[in-house]
């Protein structure tokens, strides 16, 4: 156990996890509604920030967020176990 620290809380948050849309639909506006659904939902229960995580070589992924104004806010690093 280790003491709470409240500089590592996450205020509540609505998270985009995996988006992903077919190739044949890319280009119509569908991800940018789907994000923008997300925001009213989240808006709707009075929650004031969405999360996306964004692979690091994914630049198409990235300038999509930043276009929609997310900013990048943390690193995650990861460990691969036997």
């Amino acid at each position: 156990d280790f003491p709470a620290d409240p500089r590592y809380w996450s205020p509540p948050c609505v998270y985009v996890h995996d988006l992903f849309v077919e190739p044949a639909a890319r280009a119509t506006g569908l991800a940018s509604r789907l994000v923008a659904r997300a925001r009213e939902w989240a808006i709707s229960r009075g929650v004031r920030q969405i999360r996306a995580l964004v692979a690091l070589d994914n630049a198409d992924g990235a300038r999509f967020f930043a276009a929609r104004g997310f900013r990048p806010a943390a690193r995650e690093f990861t460990l691969d176990l036997p």
